[in-house]
């Protein structure tokens, strides 16, 4: 006869634990969409507004700049995820879309800069995959940002 077929019973501390696990990752979530509006509220007090939030990302409008200013936000953060949803938040508070893309762009470009640093350290005889994740990595969002560049100009001219 195997052990294998028994199976033990499941009692109160377990269902217990299951739920405080999942109220527990609710209240998180909560807290996390807390936070984001306390941000997206803070720059909405500080930048004044619909007005004051174009002023302030007036230096975006060049397609460059906001590449470059995404690409040093999910740098300094480590993470894309976080830098994307208060960029998105920006919107809501008054500034272009046309200034939003190559933000959005240069988080990716940003994730691919913390990817090739972590293959970086994964380089040992037989790890192939490090190599093709530098290879690969910054050079197809670089790819995206300069062949889609000619259409985020334009759209600022119109």
């Amino acid at each position: 006869m195997s052990n294998d077929s028994i199976s033990t019973p499941t009692t109160d501390s377990d269902s217990l634990s299951t739920a405080l696990t999942w109220i527990s990752a609710l209240a998180l979530v909560y807290l996390l969409l807390v936070a984001v509006s306390l941000v997206g509220a803070g720059f909405k007090l500080v930048s004044g507004g619909a007005d004051g939030a174009a002023a302030i990302f007036y230096f975006a409008s060049n397609p460059l700049y906001g590449v470059i200013l995404g690409t040093l936000a999910t740098a300094l953060v480590q993470s894309s995820g976080t830098v994307t949803s208060v960029i998105v938040g920006l919107i809501a508070y008054g500034v272009p879309v046309s200034f939003v893309v190559p933000m959005i762009l240069g988080a990716n470009m940003g994730t691919t800069i913390i990817n090739t640093i972590v293959s970086l350290g994964n380089l040992r005889p037989g790890w192939s995959n490090a190599w093709s994740a530098i290879g690969v990595g910054p050079w197809g969002t670089c790819y995206r940002f300069f062949s889609s560049y000619p259409a985020l100009s334009s759209a600022r001219s119109t």
